[in-house]
């Protein structure tokens, strides 16, 4: 006779099912035999039907093959129904997420990553009224005002230094001539005294 499996290890059995883990897999990690697993999976699928859990199963080992967990999955899908919100068509949504999914894998973005920044552009589609098919171009029009923008201002501060020197060219060469002028007014002075006129001195 079967020994009996508490409530705890089978939880625990059907969460590493989910997890798209092997029958030996499940053994190895919780001492449950692989025969006691599968009589497990035949309980769910009395319970919840056998096409349904068989569909569950499979999708949970695509899941493990492909580095996800159901979570992730989850955030996926909450991304497709958000595209599809967008009234973006089956093909464009595929598309669009595998465009997202390669471009993740190639910057080593995680899966966490892959959705918040998703998030992130579906509400900026929505509060900027632009269609997220248009958002690329959009982005990209952007960054060229950007830069636009930061060539005018790196332009205008170079005029402004130019300026700057010139008015401290101008404020210094007006502070010579104020010194030079107070010099010669106290050099005729003094000369006043001694009853010689500037005039009168020969500068050779």
């Amino acid at each position: 006779m079967p020994k009996e499996i508490s409530e705890n290890r089978r939880s625990d059995v059907i969460s590493h099912l989910l997890l798209g883990k092997s029958y030996a897999e499940i053994f190895t990690i919780t001492g449950v035999s692989s025969s006691s697993v599968r009589n497990i999976v035949k309980e769910l699928e009395v319970s919840f039907g056998k096409n349904d859990i068989n569909l569950l199963l499979t999708f949970t080992k695509l899941l493990k093959k492909e580095q996800l967990t159901p979570v992730q999955a989850l955030r996926g899908i909450r991304i497709h129904s958000i595209l599809q919100s967008l009234n973006c068509s089956e093909e464009y949504v595929a598309e669009f997420l595998d465009k997202i999914v390669s471009a993740c894998k190639s910057q080593n973005l995680s899966p966490d990553n892959l959705a918040k920044y998703s998030v992130m552009l579906f509400e900026l589609s929505k509060s900027s009224d632009i269609p997220l098919d248009k958002l690329e171009n959009h982005y990209s029009s952007l960054i060229q005002k950007n830069k636009e923008i930061q060539n005018s201002i790196t332009l205008f501060e170079k005029k402004q230094k130019e300026s700057k020197e010139k008015l401290d060219d101008a404020i210094s060469h007006e502070s010579t001539t104020i010194q030079l002028l107070g010099d010669y007014s106290t050099t005729k002075k003094r000369l006043g005294e001694f009853n010689i006129e500037i005039g009168d001195l020969d500068y050779q």
